[in-house]
């Protein structure tokens, strides 16, 4: 139906975010950084677009890369981030962050596979949070104390810092 009365239009379909209603004691968005909230949908139809499912998480930030590619235009080599096509082909980190002026909101999270790191700066609640979204989707049960001191830091701690400079 649309292919017949746009052949030659690339639609784009994304949220730029979920929401939660009370998982976390809560209703609405922008409090923190769990999948309830950043988990979106990204639907890409049209002229070059494969049909496919991919269940690899993507960063939001390969939208622009993946708009250019499919239309013909070159890639700028200041963009941060590949086409969400070469992402979900070739895994890499995924962050998020929710922050607002007062300090109320201050989290970063970086996902690598099913490895979830948050880090909570807020006033209302700090703290750090590992996940394993392969078995606890819904981050339910906070891995952070139960993992050794050396794996619930380093790698993970290092991405955040590296992006969010923490």
């Amino acid at each position: 139906a649309i292919e017949g009365r746009y052949p030659d239009t690339l639609f784009v379909f994304v949220s730029d975010h979920g929401d939660e209603f009370w998982e976390r004691g809560t209703c609405g968005h922008g409090q923190h950084v769990h999948q309830e909230l950043v988990h979106v949908p990204l639907i890409v139809k049209g002229p070059g677009v494969s049909a496919a499912t991919h269940a690899t998480p993507v960063g939001t930030i390969g939208i622009l890369p993946t708009v250019a590619k499919l239309v013909g235009l070159p890639v700028n080599q200041q963009w941060q981030a590949p086409d969400v096509f070469t992402q979900a082909a070739n895994p890499a980190p995924v962050f998020a962050w929710a922050k607002d002026v007062d300090g109320w909101v201050d989290a970063e999270s970086v996902t690598t596979g099913t490895a979830k790191l948050i880090d909570d700066g807020s006033r209302r609640h700090a703290g750090r949070a590992r996940f394993d979204l392969a078995t606890d989707p819904g981050e339910t049960k906070n891995l952070w104390s139960a993992s050794p001191a050396a794996d619930r830091s380093e790698e993970h701690t290092s991405e955040l810092q590296s992006q969010f400079r923490i």
